[in-house]
């Protein structure tokens, strides 16, 4: 996860700063909404893993029952399904960006 989200937070960065520059090529200010979505995005990532620390160090503290250790693995899936979601979605963004003016 550490890994995943230092790589992720980066390419968080680079769109931000990409986008900073259409926002000077256009001289607006027309991708504040996008800018924000994505520090959503980048905080979501951190927060995944602070949850993902959180479960690992509170898995062994608990009892040894199965419904203890199948709730602390569940949390773990949703924390990497959700994870990877973000990833996506981030991707997708920085795949869809086109300098201003572009046109298809």
């Amino acid at each position: 996860m550490g890994v995943l989200v230092t790589i992720t937070l980066a390419s968080a960065a680079n769109i931000h700063i990409e986008l900073n520059r259409y926002d000077e090529a256009l001289g607006k200010n027309s991708f504040e909404a996008t800018r924000g979505h994505l520090r959503d995005s980048a905080f979501a990532l951190v927060a995944a893993l602070s949850g993902a620390i959180a479960t690992v160090v509170l898995k062994p503290l608990g009892p040894a029952t199965v419904h203890w250790q199948s709730a602390f693995n569940s949390l773990a899936l949703v924390t990497i399904i959700f994870s990877i979601m973000i990833v996506v979605d981030l991707t997708l963004a920085a795949f869809s960006m086109r300098p201003p003016g572009h046109r298809d």
